[in-house]
Protein backbone atom coordinates (compact mmCIF):
# COMPACT_ATOMS: atom_id res chain seq x y z
CA UNK A 1 0.00 0.00 0.00
CA UNK A 2 1.56 3.51 -1.23
CA UNK A 3 1.52 6.03 1.32
CA UNK A 4 2.35 9.77 0.57
CA UNK A 5 2.90 12.79 2.29
CA UNK A 6 2.76 15.76 0.42
CA UNK A 7 5.18 18.61 2.85
CA UNK A 8 6.09 22.09 2.39
CA UNK A 9 7.92 21.43 6.15
CA UNK A 10 5.45 23.67 7.46
CA UNK A 11 4.16 23.18 11.27
CA UNK A 12 0.97 21.66 10.05
CA UNK A 13 2.86 19.58 7.44
CA UNK A 14 4.53 18.05 10.89
CA UNK A 15 1.26 16.77 12.10
CA UNK A 16 0.30 15.14 8.97
CA UNK A 17 4.45 13.41 8.93
CA UNK A 18 3.60 12.02 12.27
CA UNK A 19 -0.09 10.90 10.92
CA UNK A 20 1.19 8.86 7.90
CA UNK A 21 3.82 7.63 10.00
CA UNK A 22 1.46 6.14 12.49
CA UNK A 23 -0.73 4.97 9.46
CA UNK A 24 2.46 2.87 8.09
CA UNK A 25 3.11 1.73 11.04
CA UNK A 26 -0.50 0.34 12.06
CA UNK A 27 -0.23 -1.54 8.62
CA UNK A 28 3.18 -2.93 8.84
CA UNK A 29 2.02 -4.40 12.40
CA UNK A 30 -1.14 -6.02 10.54
CA UNK A 31 1.32 -8.03 8.23
CA UNK A 32 0.33 -6.07 5.45
CA UNK A 33 3.09 -3.98 3.13
CA UNK A 34 3.39 -0.54 3.28
CA UNK A 35 5.41 2.38 1.93
CA UNK A 36 5.71 5.74 3.14
CA UNK A 37 7.23 8.39 0.43
CA UNK A 38 7.73 12.30 1.19
CA UNK A 39 7.07 14.38 -1.53
CA UNK A 40 7.93 18.25 -1.99
CA UNK A 41 7.09 20.23 -4.31
CA UNK A 42 9.41 24.01 -5.19
CA UNK A 43 6.48 26.02 -6.64
CA UNK A 44 6.93 28.28 -9.76
CA UNK A 45 8.26 31.34 -8.27
CA UNK A 46 11.49 29.32 -7.07
CA UNK A 47 12.71 28.69 -10.70
CA UNK A 48 16.24 29.29 -11.64
CA UNK A 49 15.93 33.28 -13.18
CA UNK A 50 19.09 33.57 -13.70
CA UNK A 51 19.78 30.27 -15.89
CA UNK A 52 16.40 29.35 -16.33
CA UNK A 53 17.33 25.94 -15.43
CA UNK A 54 14.32 23.94 -13.21
CA UNK A 55 15.76 23.39 -9.60
CA UNK A 56 14.86 19.72 -10.04
CA UNK A 57 17.27 19.28 -12.16
CA UNK A 58 19.74 21.32 -10.43
CA UNK A 59 22.31 18.59 -8.52
CA UNK A 60 23.00 21.14 -5.80
CA UNK A 61 19.79 22.09 -5.21
CA UNK A 62 18.38 18.05 -5.03
CA UNK A 63 21.12 17.55 -3.00
CA UNK A 64 20.39 20.46 -0.55
CA UNK A 65 16.77 20.08 -0.50
CA UNK A 66 16.75 15.99 0.08
CA UNK A 67 18.99 17.15 2.78
CA UNK A 68 17.07 19.59 4.18
CA UNK A 69 13.53 17.15 4.40
CA UNK A 70 15.32 14.52 5.49
CA UNK A 71 16.15 16.40 8.45
CA UNK A 72 12.96 17.39 9.42
CA UNK A 73 11.64 14.05 9.04
CA UNK A 74 14.50 12.89 11.70
CA UNK A 75 13.29 15.70 13.85
CA UNK A 76 10.23 14.29 14.28
CA UNK A 77 11.13 10.32 14.55
CA UNK A 78 13.83 7.91 14.68
CA UNK A 79 12.48 5.81 11.57
CA UNK A 80 12.32 7.39 9.14
CA UNK A 81 15.58 6.62 7.14
CA UNK A 82 13.69 4.01 5.01
CA UNK A 83 11.31 6.97 3.42
CA UNK A 84 11.36 7.79 0.10
CA UNK A 85 12.04 11.67 -0.64
CA UNK A 86 10.68 12.74 -3.95
CA UNK A 87 11.35 16.26 -5.27
CA UNK A 88 8.97 18.23 -8.20
CA UNK A 89 8.53 21.47 -9.29
CA UNK A 90 5.24 23.12 -10.60
CA UNK A 91 1.79 24.17 -9.30
CA UNK A 92 2.20 21.78 -6.15
CA UNK A 93 -2.35 21.49 -6.26
CA UNK A 94 -1.23 19.73 -10.13
CA UNK A 95 2.00 18.29 -9.42
CA UNK A 96 0.69 16.46 -6.67
CA UNK A 97 -2.54 14.99 -8.28
CA UNK A 98 -0.23 14.40 -11.39
CA UNK A 99 1.70 12.22 -9.59
CA UNK A 100 -1.03 10.51 -7.56
CA UNK A 101 -2.28 9.41 -10.77
CA UNK A 102 0.80 8.06 -12.05
CA UNK A 103 2.17 6.16 -9.63
CA UNK A 104 -1.42 4.50 -7.87
CA UNK A 105 -1.05 6.00 -4.55
CA UNK A 106 -3.31 4.37 -1.81
CA UNK A 107 -3.24 7.07 0.51
CA UNK A 108 -2.63 11.00 0.44
CA UNK A 109 -1.47 12.88 3.21
CA UNK A 110 -2.16 16.94 3.89
CA UNK A 111 -1.33 19.00 6.72
CA UNK A 112 -3.97 21.85 6.68
CA UNK A 113 -4.08 24.83 9.44
CA UNK A 114 -7.09 23.75 10.91
CA UNK A 115 -10.85 25.21 11.45
CA UNK A 116 -10.22 29.17 11.82
CA UNK A 117 -11.44 32.60 10.99
CA UNK A 118 -9.41 32.92 7.87
CA UNK A 119 -8.19 29.75 7.66
CA UNK A 120 -5.81 28.61 4.37
CA UNK A 121 -8.48 26.30 3.48
CA UNK A 122 -11.25 28.68 3.44
CA UNK A 123 -8.75 30.47 0.94
CA UNK A 124 -8.41 27.33 -1.68
CA UNK A 125 -5.12 26.54 -0.42
CA UNK A 126 -3.37 23.64 -1.26
CA UNK A 127 -4.84 21.17 0.73
CA UNK A 128 -8.43 22.22 -0.34
CA UNK A 129 -7.84 22.06 -4.02
CA UNK A 130 -6.23 18.00 -3.01
CA UNK A 131 -9.23 17.51 -1.13
CA UNK A 132 -11.42 17.53 -4.34
CA UNK A 133 -8.87 16.88 -6.83
CA UNK A 134 -6.53 14.32 -6.03
CA UNK A 135 -8.10 10.60 -7.66
CA UNK A 136 -6.90 8.74 -4.37
CA UNK A 137 -8.01 8.45 -0.55
CA UNK A 138 -6.66 11.95 0.88
CA UNK A 139 -6.48 13.07 4.59
CA UNK A 140 -6.47 16.26 5.73
CA UNK A 141 -5.19 16.06 9.09
CA UNK A 142 -5.33 18.56 12.03
CA UNK A 143 -2.51 19.86 13.23
CA UNK A 144 -3.56 18.52 16.98
CA UNK A 145 -4.58 14.48 15.46
CA UNK A 146 -1.07 13.67 14.66
CA UNK A 147 -1.85 10.25 15.30
CA UNK A 148 -4.73 7.97 15.84
CA UNK A 149 -5.65 7.59 19.29
CA UNK A 150 -4.88 3.97 20.82
CA UNK A 151 -8.83 2.77 20.44
CA UNK A 152 -9.56 4.78 17.46
CA UNK A 153 -13.01 5.53 16.36
CA UNK A 154 -14.08 6.25 12.83
CA UNK A 155 -17.09 7.69 11.81
CA UNK A 156 -18.33 7.46 7.86
CA UNK A 157 -21.36 9.97 6.65
CA UNK A 158 -23.57 7.29 5.22
CA UNK A 159 -26.49 8.69 2.79
CA UNK A 160 -27.03 5.29 0.63
CA UNK A 161 -25.36 6.65 -2.45
CA UNK A 162 -22.91 4.89 -4.26
CA UNK A 163 -20.43 7.76 -3.06
CA UNK A 164 -20.78 6.99 0.59
CA UNK A 165 -20.56 3.31 -0.19
CA UNK A 166 -17.05 3.72 -1.62
CA UNK A 167 -16.43 5.75 1.40
CA UNK A 168 -18.37 2.87 3.85
CA UNK A 169 -15.89 -0.01 2.48
CA UNK A 170 -12.88 2.44 2.63
CA UNK A 171 -13.52 3.13 6.25
CA UNK A 172 -14.48 -0.61 7.04
CA UNK A 173 -10.82 -1.63 5.48
CA UNK A 174 -8.90 1.38 7.55
CA UNK A 175 -10.74 0.20 10.66
CA UNK A 176 -9.72 -3.69 9.99
CA UNK A 177 -5.83 -2.26 9.69
CA UNK A 178 -5.75 -0.13 12.75
CA UNK A 179 -7.83 -1.80 14.77
CA UNK A 180 -10.40 1.12 15.13
CA UNK A 181 -14.53 1.26 16.18
CA UNK A 182 -16.20 2.21 12.60
CA UNK A 183 -19.12 4.28 13.62
CA UNK A 184 -22.14 4.53 10.72
CA UNK A 185 -23.61 8.02 10.79
CA UNK A 186 -26.44 9.91 8.83
CA UNK A 187 -28.34 12.65 8.95
CA UNK A 188 -32.49 13.24 8.28
CA UNK A 189 -33.47 16.82 7.16
CA UNK A 190 -36.05 17.87 9.72
CA UNK A 191 -36.88 20.47 7.49
CA UNK A 192 -39.82 21.24 5.95
CA UNK A 193 -39.60 20.78 1.82
CA UNK A 194 -42.22 21.81 -0.58
CA UNK A 195 -43.64 18.74 -2.48
CA UNK A 196 -43.33 18.50 -6.34
CA UNK A 197 -46.27 18.07 -7.02
CA UNK A 198 -48.41 20.55 -5.28
CA UNK A 199 -46.09 23.02 -4.02
CA UNK A 200 -47.13 22.54 -0.34
CA UNK A 201 -45.14 22.49 2.46
CA UNK A 202 -44.55 18.82 3.39
CA UNK A 203 -43.52 18.77 7.06
CA UNK A 204 -42.47 15.56 9.47
CA UNK A 205 -44.33 14.93 12.04
CA UNK A 206 -42.33 14.31 15.31
CA UNK A 207 -44.07 10.28 14.86
CA UNK A 208 -43.05 10.29 11.45
CA UNK A 209 -39.31 11.39 12.19
CA UNK A 210 -39.35 8.60 14.75
CA UNK A 211 -40.44 6.41 12.58
CA UNK A 212 -37.84 7.85 9.69
CA UNK A 213 -34.97 7.25 12.24
CA UNK A 214 -36.00 3.99 13.16
CA UNK A 215 -35.64 2.91 9.80
CA UNK A 216 -32.66 4.44 8.93
CA UNK A 217 -30.83 2.44 12.07
CA UNK A 218 -31.92 -0.56 11.14
CA UNK A 219 -30.79 -0.05 7.51
CA UNK A 220 -27.62 0.94 8.77
CA UNK A 221 -27.18 -2.06 11.37
CA UNK A 222 -27.54 -4.36 7.97
CA UNK A 223 -24.75 -1.94 5.71
CA UNK A 224 -22.66 -2.96 9.16
CA UNK A 225 -23.72 -7.01 9.00
CA UNK A 226 -22.82 -6.63 5.31
CA UNK A 227 -19.43 -4.81 5.74
CA UNK A 228 -18.82 -7.60 8.96
CA UNK A 229 -18.81 -10.55 6.15
CA UNK A 230 -15.73 -8.97 4.99
CA UNK A 231 -13.98 -8.00 8.17
CA UNK A 232 -15.80 -10.15 11.06
CA UNK A 233 -13.67 -8.62 14.02
CA UNK A 234 -15.14 -5.19 13.34
CA UNK A 235 -16.82 -3.52 15.39
CA UNK A 236 -19.31 -0.66 14.66
CA UNK A 237 -22.02 1.26 16.06
CA UNK A 238 -24.90 3.51 14.17
CA UNK A 239 -25.87 7.12 14.56
CA UNK A 240 -29.14 8.75 13.19
CA UNK A 241 -29.60 12.40 13.51
CA UNK A 242 -31.87 15.15 12.03
CA UNK A 243 -31.15 18.68 11.67
CA UNK A 244 -29.23 20.43 8.65
CA UNK A 245 -26.20 18.13 7.60
CA UNK A 246 -23.20 20.07 7.83
CA UNK A 247 -23.94 21.41 10.99
CA UNK A 248 -25.28 18.06 12.73
CA UNK A 249 -22.33 16.20 10.86
CA UNK A 250 -19.56 19.14 12.47
CA UNK A 251 -21.75 18.54 15.97
CA UNK A 252 -21.09 14.76 15.78
CA UNK A 253 -17.38 14.98 15.26
CA UNK A 254 -16.97 17.75 18.35
CA UNK A 255 -19.12 15.56 20.82
CA UNK A 256 -17.73 12.01 19.91
CA UNK A 257 -14.14 10.83 20.32
CA UNK A 258 -13.60 10.39 16.30
CA UNK A 259 -10.30 10.29 15.21
CA UNK A 260 -11.46 10.70 11.52
CA UNK A 261 -14.36 11.37 9.66
CA UNK A 262 -14.98 9.77 6.53
CA UNK A 263 -16.92 10.96 3.58
CA UNK A 264 -17.31 10.25 0.00
CA UNK A 265 -16.05 12.97 -2.69
CA UNK A 266 -16.89 13.91 -6.25
CA UNK A 267 -13.35 14.47 -7.91
CA UNK A 268 -13.82 17.39 -9.65
CA UNK A 269 -12.35 20.81 -9.51
CA UNK A 270 -12.61 23.22 -6.17
CA UNK A 271 -14.53 25.83 -7.84
CA UNK A 272 -17.39 23.61 -8.95
CA UNK A 273 -17.63 21.92 -5.82
CA UNK A 274 -17.65 25.40 -3.53
CA UNK A 275 -20.40 26.67 -6.11
CA UNK A 276 -22.64 23.10 -5.77
CA UNK A 277 -22.03 23.00 -1.92
CA UNK A 278 -21.35 19.51 -1.68
CA UNK A 279 -20.96 18.24 1.77
CA UNK A 280 -17.29 17.01 1.60
CA UNK A 281 -16.53 20.57 0.51
CA UNK A 282 -17.91 22.51 3.27
CA UNK A 283 -16.59 19.72 5.66
CA UNK A 284 -13.34 20.23 3.84
CA UNK A 285 -13.80 23.95 5.24
CA UNK A 286 -15.47 23.63 8.84
CA UNK A 287 -12.29 20.73 9.32
CA UNK A 288 -13.60 19.86 12.96
CA UNK A 289 -11.67 16.94 12.81
CA UNK A 290 -9.40 15.27 10.55
CA UNK A 291 -10.95 13.62 7.60
CA UNK A 292 -10.70 11.19 4.55
CA UNK A 293 -12.13 11.84 1.92
CA UNK A 294 -13.06 8.73 -0.72
CA UNK A 295 -13.25 9.31 -4.67
CA UNK A 296 -16.38 7.08 -5.75
CA UNK A 297 -14.29 4.62 -7.95
CA UNK A 298 -11.99 4.22 -5.31
CA UNK A 299 -11.17 0.07 -4.65
CA UNK A 300 -10.37 -1.81 -1.36
CA UNK A 301 -6.35 -2.23 -1.18
CA UNK A 302 -5.04 -5.44 -1.59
Amino acid sequence: MKILLATDLSLEAESAARWALDLRDRILTSDRPASLSALYVAPPEHYSVRSGEPLSENPDFNARQTHQVRDWLRTLSPTTDDIDILLEEGNPAAVITDFCQKHHVDWLVLGTSGAGAISRALLGSTAMKLAHRAPCKTVLVQPDHDTLSAAPRLSVAVDFLPGSQAALFSGAHLAHLTGAQLDLVHILHDTPTPTLNTGLVNYLSPQDLDQLTERTRECLIELGVQVKTLYPELTFASHVYAGPTVATLTHHCETQPVDLLILGKKSRSALQDRALGSIASAMARKHPTSLMLVPPEDHLDR
